[in-house]
């Protein structure tokens, strides 16, 4: 404060208090800026829906005299219910829809029930809290990876009616993706799919009908993880789950995108602007990329139009040693120019940097378990059907100078979704899907899954790939 430096340690932070609230005194005010609040770890959680119930029971290593709901609805209203559950009294009344209790003499151990019938709100997403005997602070149920508890909280009378034509999905769609963007742990994800899941799903498909609507779906399919969620987290929505022909809308659809703070996102919005701007004077363009044009010289003399746009002249161009002079520059990409060889290796670093992060292709992971097992062996087998077709193969940066090849996955990877973004703006996506479908022996559904998470993976590259090959589009 006013040149005054003061360290906390982290470790005084999270000892035991009656406040750990870090406050900033200025003059007569005081701003809270953070609350360090530990979390507990419950075991043999086990929740389910029975009848017009939603019951549960769990355990803890110390114990409690408190519950807590802390509830969001699909409109974004925020609330919260406490029960006691020993002498100490909560700061709320309970309702009459909650009900938790004690098993035992331990206080270690603890029943709820959410009586849906009594429930009178929308849909909400009920995080779980408790208070340890003796303490001031509500500590958040959280696994050792940090997945959160939460479960879902309904009217059943209300339900079905929600998706309404007069409704306004947008916020409602929004919210819900925000949700399943969380790492939920295990035992709650089986009421999320049936509930959260679903609803996120019906209104998705809704909202598709609407003006702007696929524009919409776009928006939320490059949402960051949650800060307090595991590095290893990678979200398991996309909304390319809810519409096969997304990445095929008009290209003035993308404009939903526009104003966003992710670079991947400023990108995609771009498409629109291919459509309508003079691309010979297009600041946000990379001049390596009008050297994809096969007039681009005749351009300059004459003061034609661009036209003959070759991805395959272009992608020749932004690794040669000519352009790509800096191996560092994908460091101080900042969105713009695009296209060009900074661009080209911002979207591979951020590639690269996710998927150490998430560890999904660490030899040293035991893929035999954990829950990214399952969708690293189907992105493999993905990547290695699509890498033999006859395909379009871009160039892919080595990770150091040193390296003698590009990582084998990243460039599955980046030639997956080179060809995909292909199929997207020039070929159609429903024989792409078809061809992979046949050489996979899986369903649709569960392809747009595995795509799906090389979209995750790669958001940034994907959107670098759409931007060349719209312009292929406009001007074959």
């Amino acid at each position: 404060y006013k040149g005054m430096k003061r360290n906390l340690a982290l470790r005084d932070l999270l000892a035991p208090s009656a406040d750990n609230r870090v406050i900033l005194h200025e003059a007569t005010v005081d701003k809270l800026l953070c609350e360090i609040v530990p979390t507990l770890e419950p075991r043999g959680f086990v929740c389910h829906k029975w009848d017009d119930q939603i019951a549960g029971t769990f355990a803890l290593p110390v114990p409690i005299d408190g519950l807590r709901l802390e509830l969001e609805d699909i409109k974004g209203k925020r609330a919260f219910v406490e029960a006691a559950l020993r002498f100490r009294p909560v700061e709320t009344k309970r309702p009459d829809w909650f009900h938790a209790e004690l098993q035992g003499e331990s206080a270690l151990e603890v029943s709820f029930i959410i009586d849906l019938k009594r429930f009178s709100d929308d849909l909400s997403l009920a995080r779980i809290l408790v208070r340890p005997d003796g303490q001031e602070i509500w500590q958040p149920l959280r696994a050792s990876r940090g997945d959160i508890y939460a479960i879902p909280a309904f009217s059943v009378g209300r339900m079905p009616a929600l998706g309404a034509d007069t409704d306004d999905l947008g916020q409602p769609f929004e919210i819900l993706s925000r949700w399943l963007n969380e790492c939920f742990a295990r035992p709650c994800w089986s009421l999320i799919e049936n509930t959260i899941f679903r609803r996120w799903k019906h209104l998705g498909l809704r909202l598709l009908d609407r003006p702007g609507g696929a524009g919409r779906l776009m928006r939320q399919a490059n949402l960051p993880a949650p800060d307090d969620a595991s590095r290893s987290w990678i979200p398991i929505c996309h909304p390319l789950q809810l519409n096969s022909a997304l990445y095929e809308a008009e290209a003035s659809e993308f404009s939903w995108l526009s104003g966003s703070a992710e670079d991947e996102t400023k990108a995609l919005s771009a498409l629109g602007a291919l459509q309508s701007t003079k691309l010979r004077d297009a600041s946000f363009l990379d001049g390596v990329a009008i050297l994809g044009f096969e007039n681009f010289k005749e351009t300059q003399k004459t003061g034609v139009p661009l036209n003959g746009f070759s991805p395959k002249k272009y992608y020749q161009y932004i690794s040669d040693p000519m352009f790509d002079v800096d191996p560092t520059a994908g460091c101080f990409w900042r969105g713009s120019p695009m296209l060009g060889p900074a661009h080209w290796r911002a979207a591979h670093l951020s590639l690269q940097e996710r998927l150490e992060e998430t560890r999904l292709f660490d030899d040293g992971q035991n893929i035999d378990d954990g829950s990214n097992a399952e969708r690293r062996l189907d992105l493999q087998r993905l990547l290695a059907i699509a890498h033999k077709n006859d395909c379009m193969r871009p160039p892919t940066p080595k990770r150091n100078e040193d390296d003698e090849e590009p990582n084998i996955v990243d460039v599955g990877i980046n030639t997956f979704l080179c060809n995909y973004a292909k199929a997207a703006r020039i070929d159609g996506v429903d024989s792409f899907y078809a061809q992979l479908e046949t050489n996979l022996g899986v369903t649709r559904s569960h392809l747009l899954t595995t795509i799906s998470l090389a979209l995750r993976l790669s958001p940034e590259l994907f959107a670098f790939h759409m931007l060349i090959w719209q312009l292929a589009k406009e001007r074959p």
